[in-house]
């Protein structure tokens, strides 16, 4: 039975500078700084996988999935970039049967 993975599942957004985002981001994130978000909610109406977003501190995530979600598109904010690596471990030992949440 083959399984879908993290990234598979989802869209990750990293709403951060490109300067930011060039110095360290999850593999497969797209960057969208968070300035731009407002030009491009057409596109992201289309994206039919779940969208995640992420920033540096959480803030700028935060105030992304605000403005996503008051123009009707669903997202999921996970604060930092960095804690996409425990959410994609934690995807992958749920898959196994091994993880907390099931």
């Amino acid at each position: 039975m083959e399984t879908q993975s993290f990234l598979q599942t989802r869209t990750i957004i990293d709403v951060r500078t490109p300067e930011e985002f060039h110095d360290g981001h999850f593999d497969g994130a797209m960057n969208i700084p968070f300035s731009l978000l407002p030009l491009k909610l057409d596109e992201l109406k289309a994206i039919t996988n779940d969208i995640t977003l992420c920033c540096a501190s959480g803030a700028r995530s935060r105030a992304a999935a605000r403005l996503l979600h008051s123009n009707g598109i669903n997202c999921t904010d996970v604060g930092p970039w960095y804690n996409l690596h425990d959410l994609q471990e934690q995807h992958e030992l749920n898959v196994q049967g091994k993880g907390l949440i099931s």
